[in-house]
């Protein structure tokens, strides 16, 4: 299984990002089939985690948060933070999924599916972090 944990990235001036710092995980999973399913070949699909501190840049951050593009809807995440679901399918099925979401004016949390198009696992996956200990 591919798993990459705690990567830390941190952006400064002169380096052609806005200054911050990034923390991302990914894993790559096995989707399992339930009784009567039928079976393909195996499935599966990688969840990518980003929180970034995004402090210094705040004002084009909230413009892409307010600008929504096609397959994007604005929500409510957790019923508090603004945010963006973005849902990509073609004639094939699902290609990916995200939640992108604004955390204390300060954090911009993504996290993205690639080959699962079920929003309710992203939404777990949400409820499972404790946003409420990132600073103010």
């Amino acid at each position: 299984m591919f798993n990459t944990k705690g990567e830390i990235t941190f952006f400064k001036d002169g380096d052609g990002q806005q200054p911050g710092i990034e923390v991302s995980y990914s894993k790559l999973l096995k989707k399992s089939h339930g009784i009567g399913e039928e079976r393909t070949e195996n499935q599966y699909f990688i969840i990518s985690i980003s929180i970034t501190d995004a402090s210094s840049d705040m004002e084009s951050i909230l413009s892409g948060y307010k600008e929504l593009g096609q397959d994007e809807k604005a929500v409510k995440v957790k019923g508090i933070y603004e945010g963006i679901e973005r849902m990509e399918k073609n004639s094939t099925g699902c290609i990916s999924s995200g939640i992108g979401f604004l955390v204390n004016k300060r954090f911009d949390v993504g996290i993205r599916a690639e080959r699962l198009c079920e929003l309710a696992v992203l939404y777990q996956i949400i409820d499972s972090m404790n946003l409420e200990s990132l600073p103010k």
